[in-house]
């Protein structure tokens, strides 16, 4: 550099890793603001809406009345699920030796 010129380095045309990998998370957050919206506009307003239609409030009474707990993991938790399995596990116990039924609910025979 002895004659005393600077060497100009143009980088403005170079693309930088760092934008690209900002654009990305950016996209990515975006992304997942956007799920959560939906999520939730699904369960805190489309959802108790459709429980307001007359014919879905009704199969819901229905279940209350019948103590049927639709939130429930297993079927063989809800309590008006244990004459059905003792009547299932009566009509099959005299073939079967007893069912996977009444198995999955604590009962061996």
């Amino acid at each position: 550099m002895g004659s005393g010129k600077l060497h100009h380095l143009e980088v403005t045309s170079m693309p930088y890793r760092s934008d690209d990998a900002t654009k990305s998370a950016t996209r990515r957050t975006a992304w997942l603001a956007a799920t959560i919206v939906v999520i939730a506009s699904v369960w805190l307003i489309v959802l108790p809406r459709c429980g307001r239609i007359p014919a879905i409030r009704e199969h819901l009474q229905m279940l209350e009345d019948r103590g049927i707990d639709p939130s429930a993991m297993f079927y063989t938790e809800l309590e008006s699920m244990g004459p059905l399995l003792e009547r299932l596990e009566g009509k099959y116990e005299g073939n079967h030796g007893g069912t996977e039924v009444g198995r999955m609910a604590g009962r061996s025979h």
